[in-house]
């Protein structure tokens, strides 16, 4: 799924999403700008993953291929973590090493995120991760 919106400056963010299963987690997969123009669109995607099956869900957002995200989208994802964890789901990410990793590191920690904050895939869905 991918979409495309003008971020108030007159300059169009891109973002892409698909989603794969791996080892019992759903993996939304996230490339590009996450701000004020995609940030809904990505909210949308997450909770759509998230919808209650009757059981607790696992979504890992893996957001390694994103190249920039601003408060307002990580504003966002805590959110979404929040209404996630209240309803008993479980929702980690994936940021690799780089200024998206540094935000989510400094405003994540305020917000509760921080553990659930990791590096590679791998250590997402590591038992504990």
């Amino acid at each position: 799924m991918a979409g495309q919106s003008t971020n108030g400056k007159g300059v169009a963010a891109h973002l892409d999403l698909s989603s794969s299963r791996v080892d019992g987690w759903t993996v939304a997969i996230v490339a590009g700008q996450i701000d004020l123009a995609t940030a809904s669109q990505l909210r949308g995607y997450v909770n759509d993953l998230l919808a209650d099956h009757g059981k607790p869900t696992q979504v890992i957002v893996d957001l390694t291929d994103v190249s920039f995200c601003d408060a307002y989208g990580l504003g966002m994802l805590n959110a979404v973590h929040r209404k996630a964890q209240q309803k008993g789901h479980t929702v980690r990410f994936v940021v690799s090493p780089g200024r998206v990793e540094r935000l989510f590191r400094i405003m994540g920690g305020t917000h509760g995120l921080t553990p659930s904050v990791h590096n590679t895939l791998a250590e997402a869905i590591a038992p504990g991760g």
